[in-house]
C-alpha cells in the first residue's frame, strides 16, 4: 500500500492524490499539520520531498503501465477452441 503524507502547504498533493488514483493501487492520503516534508512509503520505502515523489510516482507509473501491457489476459488463447 501507499502511504502518502504531507503538510498542507503542499500544493502538489491533489495532482499526486490523481496520479496514486489512476493506477489502481491501493493507497492512503493522510494531511498532516505537524511534518514539514511530503512523504511517500512504499512497501518499505521512504522517499521524502516534492522532487523525489515527482520521480517516484513517474517510475511508478511507467512500472504500472508496462505490467499492464504485460498481462496475459490481453491476449485471446483459443488453441483449441476451434
Amino acid at each position: 500500500m501507499i502511504t502518502l503524507t504531507y503538510p498542507p502547504e503542499t500544493k502538489e498533493a491533489a495532482s499526486w492524490e490523481e496520479r496514486i488514483k489512476t493506477m489502481s493501487l491501493p493507497y492512503l492520503i493522510l494531511k498532516q499539520n505537524d511534518i514539514q516534508v511530503p512523504e511517500i512509503v512504499d512497501d518499505g520505502k521512504h522517499i521524502q520531498g516534492v522532487a523525489a515523489i515527482e520521480s517516484y510516482l513517474s517510475s511508478l507509473e511507467i512500472f504500472v503501465a508496462s505490467w499492464y501491457e504485460d498481462r496475459c489476459d490481453l491476449y485471446e488463447y483459443t488453441k483449441g477452441m476451434d
